[in-house]
């Protein structure tokens, strides 16, 4: 098989892929997951992981399955640029990174009571008073500055994923999605404290 043969093969997979989140069907969850190597050894890393093995940082099928069957439902339309991906293959593995975006709608009403909602939680939290008061000012003013730029939300978005061949058949092993940043990003450690690293299991050698 040529390289070119390779990289059409691995965008006809991306292209399934795509289809899948396009219909948003939680029918086609187990067709989707097809999609993943059989061995279990998968990665997806979504936007809101900060840690391996916490929130949207997944391994395994389960959990690549709950993230996928989450996103379908509240995410949002997320739609990749499948042509324009770029497309690499070396052998049995290949690797590809493309852009795309996430479109949803929320209303200015439910938007703005959400925000209500949220700053009476903080009152509630435990901490000091100038913490929650910044918190509470923080939300306030990201609601409102959105609430005026309209309804409809589309966010840009990154996709890089690694595939393997198994079977003479290209399956995912690794999707990574991610949001640019051209502020600060969202999260900020303060403490100069670092979450633990991943513990590797020596015997998987």
């Amino acid at each position: 098989m040529t390289v070119s043969d390779a990289c059409s093969e691995v965008r006809r997979v991306f292209q399934q892929y795509q289809d899948y989140y396009t219909a948003r069907d939680p029918k086609n969850l187990d067709a989707c997951m097809a999609l993943f190597t059989r061995d279990g050894d998968v990665e997806v890393v979504g936007t809101g992981a900060i840690t391996p093995g916490t929130d949207e940082w997944c391994d395994g099928h389960a959990k690549v399955r709950e993230l996928t069957r989450s996103d379908w439902e509240g995410w949002g339309d997320v739609r990749f640029d499948v042509d324009g991906a770029l497309i690499h293959a070396v052998g049995d593995v290949a690797w590809l990174t493309t852009t795309g975006t996430v479109a949803t709608t929320y209303e200015v009403a439910e938007n703005l009571r959400g925000a209500v909602k949220h700053a009476k939680e903080v009152l509630d939290e435990p901490g000091d008073d100038e913490g929650r008061l910044k918190n509470m000012l923080m939300w306030a003013t990201l609601a409102l500055a959105e609430a005026h730029r309209g309804e409809h939300y589309v966010w840009p978005i990154r996709f890089s994923a690694v595939l393997a061949r198994e079977g003479g058949e290209w399956r995912f092993r690794q999707a990574h999605f991610s949001f640019p940043t051209t502020r600060f990003p969202d999260e900020r450690w303060t403490d100069l404290r670092r979450p633990a690293p991943r513990r590797v299991d020596a015997s998987a050698d």
